[in-house]
């Protein structure tokens, strides 16, 4: 089967905040294209899971075993408190907690979550100035409930970001969340997410093009609305969108659109949820 390049699947960071609460844009960016005439080309993408966690070190807690269908941990929609505690030190003191998280593997389409807590363990104020992923297929603007980052903590307060992994192609994956800080011996915390994208199955659809249909719905629900296209087998993957509403590629530009007698091979992964 020949299909278009697929990209890699995108970290997002869905809701984050000071002590009062508050909310983080989507992270989002493509990788590089890859090759060959499979669907999915490319690797897995990144994880979630688990709990808010309970000590240093602690990796989130929950299971995700194979056939997991993802979706929301419990325990995430509690007020940020810190994890870590306080250290005693006099001025500010960053800590991070997961510092590591191994989400196990998660269904292709099926979102999973843990909580990231950034806190202040001394006694002075501290500027938690940036949180981002380090790679550069994926950056992360968060904002809090006051504000965009930077935000101030005081002492003994927490800053909370839930991250969402929601795999769209099968493999294993792993990325560094960083967070930028003004504590001057640990100004840069770095938490490593790693975990495994699990296909249920593939699925493809054949159409005829008539030189006039723009619309060729896809007789399954996608992983993560990842489509790859071929026409007359022939890798295709500019001149049309993946709608999610009508569960179908549309080519919008009168000059893309499919000639009459043309094979428009639709390949897709099949989402687990």
């Amino acid at each position: 089967m020949r299909c278009a390049h697929l990209v890699p699947a995108a970290l997002l960071i869905l809701g984050c905040g000071d002590k009062d609460g508050g909310t983080v844009g989507e992270s989002g960016g493509e990788g590089g294209e890859g090759s060959g005439s499979d669907v999915g080309g490319g690797s897995g993408g990144e994880v979630g899971g688990g709990d808010d966690g309970s000590g240093e070190g602690d990796d989130g807690g929950g299971d995700s075993g194979v056939g997991d269908s993802g979706g929301d941990d419990t325990g995430l929609s509690g007020a940020c408190e810190p994890v870590l505690g306080p250290s005693g030190a006099v001025e500010a003191e960053a800590g991070l907690s997961p510092e590591q998280h191994d989400f196990g593997t998660v269904l292709l389409g099926c979102p999973s979550t843990t909580r990231v807590v950034v806190e202040n363990r001394g006694e002075g104020p501290l500027e938690v100035a940036a949180f981002e992923l380090g790679s550069e297929q994926h950056l992360v603007e968060a904002t809090a409930d006051s504000g965009e980052l930077p935000v101030a903590l005081g002492a003994g307060e927490a800053w909370c970001a839930d991250v969402s992994f929601l795999p769209e192609t099968p493999g294993s994956s792993s990325v560094s969340l960083r967070v930028s800080t003004d504590d001057p011996l640990r100004p840069l915390l770095v938490s490593s997410l790693v975990g495994e994208g699990e296909s249920v199955g593939t699925a493809e659809d054949v159409h005829t093009g008539d030189g006039s249909t723009s619309t060729f719905p896809l007789s399954q629900q996608p992983a993560g609305e990842r489509v790859a296209v071929s026409l007359d087998g022939t890798d295709t993957p500019w001149g049309w969108r993946y709608d999610p509403d009508e569960n179908a590629v549309i080519f919008e530009e009168a000059e893309a659109v499919p000639d009459a007698g043309v094979e428009v091979l639709l390949g897709y992964f099949l989402s687990g949820c």
